[in-house]
């Protein structure tokens, strides 16, 4: 049997003997990953809600910028080229927004995985993470903010209340979760980057939010070498919108 050694949480190093057979959801591995799995979301928690906050922001200086665009443009108001700014300065607009909050997700995952602080590592992990949530936000809204078929020639009034639906979709719980999964991608990434050489870092499921047969199995393919993939493929969580599994490092 190995000796599973897990983060330490809620002050306590917990730890396990697992060999191949599944272990009891009373055994004391499924009480230290659920102390894991609190622990970890106490600790990110404030990252996401900081995040989202700055999204919320960015989204309404977005939305202010593009109807005054609108209404400059006098009688010809329509959503266009001209009025869209142009998609790489949108997209790094938002990875630069959220950066920082992403780096700090890094930098949370470190900790809680016992390794010593590596800005390089938390700055290449949040970059990566900005991003891609630069792209899952801002590619979206593009498409929701071009005027289809259908909508071409409409007056500036139906165009101003198009533009303000399709920001109020991004400023609800929507963007929350975006924050979310993208601070679990941050954080988990860090924890591949900053494990020893040798290290196997085994899956930890969460299925508070409903359960996931992916997720489950690669809690069931047992360690992998940090790095390599998991069965579905991934190298680290998440691995669907809402995923918030992660990784616990195995003693040799």
């Amino acid at each position: 049997m190995d000796d599973v050694e897990v983060f330490e949480a809620a002050g306590t190093a917990v730890t396990a003997d697992v060999g191949d057979e599944e272990p009891g959801p009373a055994s004391t591995l499924a009480q230290g990953d659920a102390a894991l799995l609190s622990r970890r979301d106490d600790l990110i928690r404030p990252v996401v809600a900081n995040l989202t906050r700055r999204l919320k922001r960015s989204l309404q200086d977005d939305q202010n910028d593009l109807l005054d665009r609108l209404r400059s443009s006098g009688s010809r108001q329509e959503v266009d080229s001209d009025s869209l700014p142009d998609e790489q300065e949108h997209l790094a607009r938002y990875a630069g927004v959220t950066r920082d909050h992403l780096i700090e997700a890094a930098r949370v995952g470190m900790a809680l995985a016992g390794a010593e602080a590596d800005m390089a590592a938390a700055e290449s992990a949040g970059d990566a993470a900005a991003d891609e949530l630069a792209v899952a936000l801002v590619a979206p809204l593009r498409r929701r903010l071009e005027p289809g078929d259908d909508q071409a020639g409409e007056d500036g009034q139906l165009q101003v209340e198009r533009v303000g639906a399709a920001f109020r979709e991004w400023k609800g719980s929507r963007v929350e979760a975006l924050a979310a999964d993208h601070v679990v991608a941050a954080f988990s990434r860090a924890v591949v980057a900053v494990a020893p050489p040798g290290q196997r870092l085994r899956w930890v499921a969460d299925d508070d939010g409903g359960a996931c047969a992916d997720c489950d199995d690669n809690a069931l393919g047992g360690a992998v070498a940090a790095g390599d993939e998991f069965p579905t493929g991934h190298r680290h969580p998440p691995v669907h919108p809402g995923c918030r599994c992660l990784l616990a490092p195995v003693s040799p």
